[in-house]
């Protein structure tokens, strides 16, 4: 009788561990990140200026079974963002930001990524 619920028994497991390796085969997930560069204001004159971001990157990779799947990669980079400040001001009165945000969703859960930079002109 103890032999028959030691095999019973061991059979069990081995089904579970089966069950739990194909399913974690079948998952896959992913990482992202979003970065901002220096946000820079240069005086083209007494009344104006330029504003840019240097750089914006973003990416999205995906990874499965915690390897990354190379030819999975979606990404940006090497982006400006530029504008004006305006025919009239004066500097020190303007207080310039810039924010990125970058969302990824996996099996119903949204994973953010921030970033964030000011400048006073």
């Amino acid at each position: 009788m103890n032999r028959k619920k030691f095999i019973i028994l061991n059979i069990t497991l081995v089904m579970l561990l089966s069950i739990t390796s194909v399913a974690y085969a079948l998952t896959c997930g992913g990482t992202s990140w979003f970065s901002t560069g220096v946000l820079t204001v240069t005086v083209s004159s007494k009344t104006t200026c330029d504003v840019s971001a240097d750089y914006i990157g973003a990416a999205t990779i995906l990874w499965r079974d915690g390897e990354w799947v190379n030819d999975a990669v979606s990404e940006g980079s090497g982006r400006q963002i530029t504008s004006s400040c305006g025919a009239s001001n004066k500097a020190g009165s303007q207080l310039w930001e810039i924010s990125g945000l970058h969302e990824v969703k996996h099996n119903g859960e949204t994973d953010t990524d921030g970033s964030y930079a000011s400048t006073n002109y």
